[in-house]
């Protein structure tokens, strides 16, 4: 067993606050524009960089600013092959997903963004997670790399890359808060962990040619190891699982070279300079991008 950082505070369970019952908003067809919703607590508007707030359930982008071309929400039901304890309780809905947000009358482009709003709470003994996924590309392409930004809470973000078939090559345990980027390279699966008690708030930037496989959690029942308040449990669907190497967000900065940098957030960076995400492309050049190792305290070289 692992011991973690983030250990909820209170009893074992998700706040009545933090999670207004089974009601979800109905999905929405694709390029249907969010409507607004008044007398929100959270306003996102500031670390988003666009008119943004939400309730105590899901995301509302305010007005036809922005628009989602699809939507949707993770249930309980739909998660359980990815969990320790199929049969345990938790929230109806873990998470909801909003796909390829941009500004509405902007045409796609090669990069696109994804916002998860990941709910409180406990699932069994595991915390809320998202079901994890890789990032695959056809034939011998070498796969994709991802930005995420932390807009709100904090997050346990598991990364995982494999050696052969149920045997992980390394595993890493990254902590990251609000205001933190994270560079995800190719070939490492990963997934998002809640272990706050307030919702957590993601934003994901990569290629539009990026194909998301769940397969490989989804074999396994989920990743190497299942995270909640009593640590980090190895995952006994797995052949081999390494210990893991705990990092920070700051281990997993974007690579130096990105252009300009991204101090005006990942969203406004997308659709304001997308010269500086042109990275998140990069593997469909030649070569691709190099291995990476880490170091702790120093992380990618």
């Amino acid at each position: 067993m692992w011991p973690l950082r983030f250990r909820p505070k209170g009893p074992a369970a998700w706040p009545a606050a933090g999670w207004n019952g089974p009601r979800r908003p109905p999905l929405l067809p694709a390029g249907a524009v969010l409507p607004a919703r008044a007398g929100i607590p959270l306003d996102l508007r500031a670390p988003l960089g666009v008119p943004v707030t939400a309730s105590e359930g899901p995301l509302f982008l305010n007005g036809p600013v922005w628009r989602a071309e699809g939507f949707r929400a993770r249930s309980l039901e739909e998660m359980r092959p990815f969990l320790a304890d199929p049969d345990a309780d938790g929230p109806p809905v873990l998470y909801f997903l909003y796909h390829d947000l941009r500004p509405v009358g902007r045409a796609a482009g090669a990069v696109e963004v994804h916002l998860t709003w990941l709910n409180p709470g406990l699932v069994g003994e595991e915390w809320v997670k998202t079901a994890g996924h890789d990032h695959v590309g056809a034939g011998r392409h070498p796969g994709y790399p991802e930005l995420m930004e932390v807009v709100h809470g904090r997050v346990l973000v598991l990364l995982q890359r494999m050696r052969g078939q149920g045997r992980l090559a390394e595993v890493l345990l990254v902590t990251a808060e609000t205001g933190d980027l994270l560079w995800i390279p190719p070939g490492y699966a990963h997934l998002a962990v809640n272990p706050g008690l307030e919702a957590a708030v993601l934003l994901h930037a990569r290629a539009r040619s990026c194909r998301v496989d769940y397969e490989g959690m989804a074999r396994y029942r989920g990743a190497g190891y299942y995270l909640g308040p009593g640590g980090a449990i190895p995952n006994p669907n797995y052949v081999d699982v390494p210990p893991p190497v705990r990092l920070t967000a700051r281990d997993l900065a974007p690579p130096q070279g990105m252009p300009g940098g991204l101090a005006e957030g990942l969203a406004a960076a997308v659709f304001g300079r997308p010269e500086a995400v042109a990275p998140l492309v990069a593997p469909d050049r030649p070569g691709g991008w190099p291995a990476l190792s880490w170091r702790p305290g120093e992380g990618m070289r």
